[in-house]
């Protein structure tokens, strides 16, 4: 066997939630290096429930996410001779500061203070312990991983958007039969989930009169809430959907208008692969990989003038942002992967 893959039970059966997605994404960027991959879930977080399919003929072995130290240190115990290369999904200490309220004052809050030290533990043992990083986002790995402490490789693995392989009898609809809808997407109903709610809400209150004919949809999120308040009159709300790549093949356009969170908004990267266009907030513009960057329209939330309605109307121009995403994906992979180094 060339490389194990231990997924965390919760990301490998909740479809459809971002770290489900970049679960699978890591999955088809080892099938597409051409190695023999074995693929595990695991549910506890040392590890005891993974260790005895590990033996001397693992060579590499890859750990969604960090927040599982422990699996780490059990695995480098029993299997001392593999190489442990921990999946960062997020900048986590950061990112539990911006879905608690997106402001340092929350540190003053002993509950967010304690969980923001406890994840900056967490990652800070996966660098010490682990021999590399296989980082999501090239700003995590410059403003993050590489000021804590460790040895372990930082190697930006990008997220690309993995559902035209799941779903290849799925297909972007040309423009002209596309339904005029600007969907919003929030995963949660946290602080970033409530901001890009917010955020799209007033932009749509300044666009309707401005598209004709367009529908402005929210959907409620893989983590459903029952206590999800609805949205404003002239909102759509979307209870229930299922298949979330389908949807963004036959609308227009996607909003994700957060100035918060870390990580890969992994949203953003499936609307471009779908051929939408995909408004984002100018701070979270400044997080994404230029490539990406490039192709998405930054917008204040105040940003209703006629330009912008006129850009949405029109058909965006072609691109190849997933395919170039899953190629440096791919090479980031295979430069850990067929590294000698050990620590």
């Amino acid at each position: 066997m060339d490389v194990l893959h231990l997924v965390p039970s919760y990301a490998d059966r909740l479809y459809s939630a971002g770290h489900w997605k970049a679960c699978q994404a890591v999955r088809l960027s080892l099938r597409d290096l051409g190695l023999e991959v074995a693929s595990r879930v695991f549910e506890a977080e040392d590890g005891r429930d993974v260790l005895p399919a590990l033996d001397d003929t693992v060579r590499d072995i890859v750990v969604e996410y960090s927040r599982t130290p422990e699996l780490v240190a059990a695995i480098r115990r029993s299997c001392p001779r593999a190489r442990i290369h921990v999946r960062a999904h997020n900048a986590e200490a950061w990112h539990h500061v911006h879905r608690s309220g997106g402001t340092l004052r929350v540190l003053a809050r002993p509950r967010v203070f304690y969980g923001v030290c406890r994840l900056l533990e967490r990652d800070s043992r996966c660098r010490r312990l682990g021999h590399a990083i296989l980082s999501i986002s090239e700003w995590d790995s410059r403003h993050y991983w590489s000021w804590l402490p460790g040895r372990a490789r930082i190697v930006d693995v990008p997220y690309f958007s993995p559902w035209p392989d799941l779903r290849p009898e799925v297909s972007p609809w040309p423009w002209a039969k596309r339904e005029a809808v600007m969907l919003c997407l929030p995963g949660a109903r946290d602080a970033i989930g409530r901001a890009a709610a917010k955020g799209f809400y007033d932009l749509a209150r300044g666009l309707s009169s401005r598209l004709a004919g367009w529908r402005f949809a929210i959907s409620a999120g893989v983590f459903r809430s029952p206590d999800d308040e609805a949205p404003p009159p002239g909102i759509d709300h979307i209870r229930d959907l299922a298949e979330p790549w389908d949807l963004l093949c036959r609308v227009k356009a996607v909003a994700v208008l957060t100035p918060l969170g870390f990580g890969a908004k992994t949203t953003i990267f499936d609307a471009l692969a779908a051929g939408c266009h995909v408004l984002v907030h100018p701070k979270l513009a400044t997080h994404l990989p230029p490539a990406v960057a490039a192709r998405c329209i930054a917008v204040e939330v105040s940003d209703s003038g006629e330009a912008l309605a006129t850009t949405l109307d029109s058909e965006p121009a072609p691109h190849d942002v997933n395919a170039r995403m899953r190629g440096q994906a791919a090479d980031g992979l295979r430069r850990v992967l067929a590294s000698g180094e050990r620590h």
